[in-house]
């Protein structure tokens, strides 16, 4: 009998034992949780802040589109008054010239535009890939931490207070 009472009481103790470290494993648990959740907060910040960019840029996009429209425009103006005013030639070839340059540094930085637009496109799929990802990882740490404080209560009421055996 006294053997049982000092295996049970030895088993108390580990119990004990083990419920601090769940405990502490729990504290450590939701400290990751919360650090996770902030880290969050901030991805959802990036992507807001990335889908403004991106908005901006597709505005500017519109409006060098427009330009390129109003240039292309011009050009064909200015081609008509070639052939109206010869005298002019000269000054009006060299004014389509720079015309097509200038849209052609439109139209590379339409491209450029358009290339970091889709590669922000690509860091919003990838980053709302990781932000599922890590809601999913918190649905279960915090699944998991439900079940341990579970397994902690009933640990709790089956040791006695005093870290005696309830012999009752």
């Amino acid at each position: 009998m006294k053997k049982d009472i000092r295996k049970l009481e030895k088993d108390i103790r580990k119990l004990k034992k083990d419920i601090r470290k769940l405990k502490k494993d729990i504290r450590k648990l939701k400290k990751d949780i919360r650090k996770l959740k902030k880290d969050i907060r901030k991805l959802k910040k990036d992507i807001r802040k990335l889908e403004k960019d991106i908005r901006k840029l597709k505005k500017d996009i519109r409006k060098l589109k427009k330009d390129i429209r109003k240039l292309k425009k011009d050009i064909r103006k200015l081609k008509k008054d070639i052939r109206k005013l010869e005298k002019d030639i000269r000054k009006l070839e060299k004014d389509i010239r720079k015309l097509k340059k200038d849209i052609w540094k439109l139209e590379k930085d339409i491209r450029k535009l358009e290339k970091d637009i889709r590669k922000l496109e690509k860091d919003i799929r990838k980053l709302k890939k990781d932000i599922w990802k890590l809601e999913k990882d918190i649905r279960k740490l915090e699944k998991d931490i439900r079940k341990l404080e579970r397994i902690q209560r009933v640990a709790t009421k089956m040791i006695p207070e005093y870290g005696k055996i309830n012999t009752k």
